[in-house]
């Protein structure tokens, strides 16, 4: 029996059948080299989708024209039998191996400000960008050009083997910026009314079509609203829809605008303040509006609510994007009954870069590509080799970096002993039930917490890891996964009238107006998840900005947040008493005194690793190595937590 039928239900399109609903987003610029090399990760993340039981996948950002994009080693469309068709080749009959229908995204840069394609470029307008780029409003000749070079790309990508192409019309690149109100301000027949402003993009389309003939899949992106004043919106895709209908198959919505790397503020990238199905509620209302193939992107981690979508008729197609990473086995483990074993996407942004950890943090799993947080295993430099010999480990404390260390510590084959000294797993994850913007992370600890119950683990509730354990359990090996502790400086007044952040999870009662010292990610999350509640909150930070750590896609849009909800920000203060009714804080440029009133000061100054509990377990180790991972070796994010785990475990032979 399947388990989703809507999601598993199979649909044929141009006469290639999708053999479910769920759709592989291009993600990442695919490299292929021009010596025809196919980049190990990049390849590892199609082929396992297609494994996965992905219906499509699509390879990402492929420019059309070499003139006006600088994408190193971009495929030459007039070479048909390079090494580097080959490798095209050879990519597309890997996804099609299992199944999957194979797609590759076209698009041309235009005037986005993201991208510095030499002296000058091309757009709906002329302009010259802030960075000093000369945009040169498009001619007939220069549409001619740009119609021919999505038209050979295309048609190149069908010779090469594969099924289809997807034009990217959103995200403010070309054909999005002849589409949005914002940036196309033509007076003759390319701007002015929503007709006129499809008429080049429509051309596009059908120029492929033109090329590659029918039974070729057209699969137009779009972004359903750029969430920019006088940008994009859905009636705008209504009608450049309505102009696809009979040319393109697929309208792919998504959403949001990177140019002026505004992905975060505009929701192209969603994060876990956003609802799941970000845009699906514009795909609805375009579906019912336009006769395509609808296809949505955007916060989809569930299979029960793509199931659900499907079956109310608000989309065709669901596609995952940076869920793919999380879990590139998402739709077989939906059909097959296993859906409480996905790792489902915490839209952390690790993934979107500055978030990525260490070479030499994680020496087996680590490299400069972008990572997973709820996936150590995905992007792992190279085969992990199985052990040597099956030994035993004992791993003390069962928060995300015991519990994932104990995890795949079993997966290895070792005898694997987790000891708690609390009546519950989670460590500080234990807090997500509480807070209101972390029911993925909550669902990603209660994952965790089933899989060690699921594996040959023993596990020893209310039991402090001493001597007495370890001579017990007679471990070759201990993981000490002991945690941190909040730090508490020693500000006049901050014991007696401060509480630690922790504790407003604990059922402290917190009074309206509200201090929060401390602008890091703890800090910021909590002052969030506060002003939802109704507080009035004030952070005070000594470092110029806040949030004062975590991704660039976090910052964006925890300020955007701050702007939205109220949240008043002071930094570059250092706060030197805590009273009864508020706080004194003191400038560190110029020395002024503040006073700020508050009815509840929250303490939120970062956390110090458990080092003398690793110290004590070392002494009662009485030899046996020793490991501290997660925050014992350094408080970070639950991604630091979980790799750290996950590497010391594979580092057992």
């Amino acid at each position: 029996m399947i388990c989703f039928p809507h999601l598993f239900s199979p649909i044929t399109i141009a006469g290639k059948t999708y053999q479910n609903r769920i759709c592989a987003a291009p993600v990442h610029a695919q490299k292929i080299r021009a010596n025809g090399e196919l980049l190990e990760y990049e390849t590892r993340l199609r082929t396992s989708c297609a494994a996965g039981g992905f219906a499509s996948i699509c390879m990402g950002d492929i420019m059309v024209d070499p003139k006006y994009q600088n994408f190193p080693d971009a495929p030459d469309f007039t070479v048909f039998d390079s090494p580097q068709a080959e490798g095209y080749r050879k990519i597309a009959a890997l996804m099609k191996e299992h199944g999957a229908v194979a797609l590759a995204q076209l698009g041309h840069v235009g005037a986005h400000r993201m991208f510095n394609c030499g002296w000058e470029t091309v757009g709906p307008c002329d302009l010259i960008r802030d960075d000093g780029m000369i945009v040169r409003a498009m001619d007939e000749k220069d549409m001619l050009r740009a119609c021919g070079a999505f038209a050979d790309a295309a048609f190149w990508f069908q010779s090469m083997g594969f099924d289809g192409v997807m034009v990217h019309a959103g995200h403010g690149y070309l054909l999005s910026e002849f589409l949005s109100p914002r940036d196309n301000h033509r007076t003759d027949k390319y701007g002015g009314s929503r007709e006129n402003q499809a008429r080049f993009p429509v051309r596009v389309v059908q120029a492929i079509r033109d090329r590659c003939g029918t039974g070729f899949i057209i699969e137009v992106r779009v972004s359903g609203t750029e969430d920019l004043p006088g940008g994009i919106e859905p009636d705008d895709i209504v009608a450049f829809g309505r102009q696809l209908e009979g040319i393109a198959d697929i309208l792919h919505i998504s959403r949001g605008n990177n140019n002026f790397n505004l992905n975060w503020l505009t929701h192209q990238y969603s994060n876990f303040h956003d609802p799941h199905f970000i845009n699906l509620d514009i795909a609805a209302y375009i579906k019912e509006r336009v006769n395509l193939v609808i296809s949505v992107v955007g916060g989809i981690n569930s299979p029960e609510e793509a199931e659900q979508a499907i079956a109310e008729g608000k989309t065709d197609l669901v596609a995952l994007g940076r869920q793919i990473f999380a879990d590139p086995d998402f739709p077989n483990k939906a059909k097959n009954g296993h859906a409480d074993d996905i790792n489902r996407c915490l839209r952390c942004g690790a993934c979107n870069g500055n978030g990525s950890p260490s070479v030499d943090f994680f020496p087996l799993i680590a490299n400069d590509r972008p990572h997973c947080t709820v996936n150590p295993m995905f992007y792992r430099a190279g085969p992990i080799p199985k052990p040597e010999h099956s030994r035993r480990v004992l791993v003390a404390g069962g928060g995300a970096a015991g519990m994932q260390a104990a995890i795949t510590a079993a997966d290895q084959g070792h005898k694997v002993t987790l000891v708690e000294r609390n009546n519950w797993l989670g460590g500080t994850l234990r807090f997500t039930g509480h807070e209101l913007h972390k029911a993925d992370l909550k669902n990603f600890k209660d994952l965790l917490i089933r899989r060690v119950h699921a594996r040959n683990v023993k596990v020893r509730m209310n039991t402090v890891c001493d001597a007495s354990v370890i001579q017990e359990e007679q471990p070759d090996v201990i993981l000490a996964a002991v945690g941190s502790t909040p730090i508490l400086p020693p500000i006049p007044g901050a014991k007696e009238y401060a509480v630690p952040v922790l504790d407003v999870f604990e059922g402290v009662e917190i009074g309206q107006n509200v201090v929060m010292l401390g602008g890091g990610l703890g800090g910021c999350d909590t002052a969030l998840h506060l002003v939802d509640q109704g507080k009035t909150v004030t952070i005070i930070e000594m470092q110029p900005e806040v949030p004062n750590g975590g991704t660039n896609g976090y910052k964006q849009f925890t300020r955007q947040a701050f702007r939205e909800k109220g949240v008043i920000v002071r930094t570059y203060l250092k706060c030197v008493a805590v009273r009864p009714d508020g706080v004194d804080a003191e400038d560190v440029v110029d020395g002024t005194l503040h006073h700020f009133q508050a009815d509840t000061v929250i303490m939120s100054l970062g956390m110090r690793p458990n080092r003398s509990v690793v110290e004590a377990l070392q002494v009662a180790a009485n030899g046996i190595p020793v490991i501290p991972v997660g925050d014992a070796v350094t408080p970070k994010t639950v991604m630091e937590a979980v790799w750290t785990g996950c590497s010391a475990a594979l580092e057992i032979q």
